[in-house]
């Protein structure tokens, strides 16, 4: 049995990288739908985040312009 790339690493990260829970995930027909729409995404080379993924790089890109110097007008 073999899974793709891009399900395993849908699977960790839904799983919050617990390798028992995402191959059990992996195995629940109720995540193939998820599974596919990440294999496609891989294929046109798209990076598909879960939404905590995209709240956690949200906070990043927020905390990351807070520590950047500020612009002095010329």
């Amino acid at each position: 049995m073999g899974f793709s790339y891009a399900g395993c690493g849908l699977a960790l990260r839904e799983n919050r990288n617990n390798v028992g829970l995402a191959a059990q995930w992996l195995l629940d027909e109720n995540n193939q739908m998820k599974i596919v729409a990440a294999e496609e995404a891989a294929a046109s080379g798209e990076v598909v985040l879960s939404p905590e993924e995209q709240h956690e790089q949200n906070i990043g890109l927020l905390m990351s312009l807070e520590v950047s110097p500020k612009r002095v007008p010329a």
